[in-house]
């Protein structure tokens, strides 16, 4: 069965010269659409560009509402491998501007941004606003330092209902496993713990 909303068409846009889906949380899709239910509430830490957002909600018909997080703020990203002392890159206002343009017009002409809220400020005080246990699965994407990600785990997952799907991007980088690894541990999180294409998930017991 194809799902209403799941034909190849409508993912076009977020190919890659490769012709393969160009979003960071590809990999939660099957996840989402065989476990989590019907009226699936997430939240993606993170938008940039909307490539996930949009994949996510064109391919997953059982997501009723998703939160998508980013302050759309310049930044220096610093996950990498060696470690170095100058960032990989950075984004000015300008760019990060275009960036957010982009992201919305993604959104608009997804067919799905009536299941979107928006939340165009900091990750905490985006956390602030959602209720504990709430949210079925969450994303995070937004990490440019080992200290973000460790906020953005401590802030977030309590928000996650019992049995939903933790998840993040950039697995590959030690300021993203070390935390995630340390994390598990100090809250005892027994479950397995999956990665593929450079994305890290498991199941809150």
């Amino acid at each position: 069965m194809i799902y209403p909303g799941a034909q190849d068409y409508k993912i076009n846009h977020y190919l890659n010269k490769g012709g393969r889906p160009n979003a960071d949380g590809i990999s939660l899709v099957p996840v989402i659409n065989l476990m989590l239910g019907n009226d699936v509430v997430g939240a993606e830490i993170g938008v940039g560009h909307a490539r996930t957002t949009c994949t996510l909600l064109q391919n997953c018909p059982n997501i009723k509402t998703l939160y998508a997080v980013d302050s759309y703020k310049p930044y220096a990203d610093w996950l990498q491998w060696p470690l170095a002392d100058t960032p990989v890159y950075e984004v000015d206002e300008n760019e990060i501007f275009q960036v957010k343009l982009h992201a919305y017009e993604n959104i608009r002409v997804s067919g799905y941004e009536h299941k979107v809220v928006k939340m165009e400020i900091d990750s905490n005080e985006a956390a602030s606003q959602i209720e504990d246990s709430s949210l079925d699965f969450i994303f995070l994407d937004a990490q440019m330092t080992e200290e973000q990600m460790i906020n953005d785990l401590n802030v977030w997952y309590p928000k996650l209902k019992i049995g939903g799907l933790m998840s993040g991007h950039d697995w590959g980088c030690p300021q993203v496993n070390i935390p995630v690894f340390e994390f598990r541990t100090k809250n005892k999180c027994n479950s397995n713990l999956s990665i593929f294409d450079s994305t890290f998930m498991w199941i809150k017991d």
